[in-house]
């Protein structure tokens, strides 16, 4: 159990060590939204899309209002769930599966500036230029 490059993934994939891919990103309550992927699946398709409501909902999942990203009154679109393959993870409290972390992208490829990885990734960027590197604890 532990991390794994993408290229040891594959090869359990291929083996059928591995039959389950999550594709997750944290939400702004810090839950693990995504999508369980099979491993074949995976193999011929490492991305995927999600709904942007899943940035704008609460921990019911009740869509809230007052985002500029999606809304009842101007509709909900996909985003991109682009696979940070530095995150890959074996899992222990499932079977035969895997874990990678995902950034969320725009349609054009930009971030999505509020998803909590960008927010994080971006305040990370200006404490290195500072000259700093924040640390934390849970």
């Amino acid at each position: 159990m532990g991390r794994l490059t993408i290229a040891e993934l594959n090869e359990s994939i291929r083996k059928k060590e591995i039959d389950t891919v999550i594709l997750a990103f944290p939400d702004h309550i810090g839950q693990l939204m995504g999508k369980r992927l099979t491993g074949d699946f995976f193999l011929e398709n490492n991305d995927a899309n999600c709904c942007d409501y899943l940035l704008t909902i609460n921990i019911e999942e009740t869509p809230l209002a007052g985002f500029k990203l999606s809304s009842w009154e101007d509709g909900y679109g996909d985003l991109l769930m682009v696979p940070d393959l530095s995150s890959i993870r074996e899992i222990s409290w499932q079977k035969n599966s895997a874990i990678i972390i995902c950034d969320l992208k725009h349609r054009d490829g930009s971030p999505v500036e509020i998803a909590p990885r960008t927010m994080l990734q971006n305040q990370s960027e200006r404490l290195s230029k500072m000259g700093m590197k924040g640390l934390m604890a849970s």
